[in-house]
């Protein structure tokens, strides 16, 4: 399992969101990469569980929390993108050369995931 599915599944963030994968990083991208060179994305949007908390800056803090336990480093501060319809947090592991972009909002869908390798040649997985 990904960090991106172990995100998911992780206590803090399945009791404020209910998500579904749309692209799981099984697959090579070439999209901001120079030639030659390949990254993989993770993408998960959901909006908020019915009945629990549908505050963005709750959302995106859970996500944090997870994420901090999974060795990922803030690199960007929620407070610097947060109001009260929308909190964002990017979050990288240099390690594995991931980064992690969590945005929480309003509205639907409520909370979006990107996860994305750095550029890599395909030899290098």
């Amino acid at each position: 399992m990904g960090d991106g599915e172990k995100l998911l599944v992780a206590n803090m963030v399945s009791r404020v969101g209910q998500f579904q994968v749309s692209e799981k990083a099984d697959k090579d991208s070439e999209t901001a990469c120079v030639p030659g060179s390949k990254q993989r994305f993770f993408r998960a949007s959901g909006n908020f569980l019915p009945g629990g908390p549908k505050d963005p800056g709750t959302a995106v803090g859970a996500a944090h929390g997870e994420l901090l336990v999974m060795n990922y480093d803030r690199l960007v501060d929620e407070l610097d993108f947060r109001d009260d319809n929308l909190s964002v947090i990017v979050m990288n592991k240099p390690d594995s050369a991931v980064t992690f972009i969590v945005a929480a909002r309003t509205t639907e869908p409520n909370i979006l995931i990107v996860g994305k390798t750095d550029c890599f040649k395909a030899a290098e997985e």
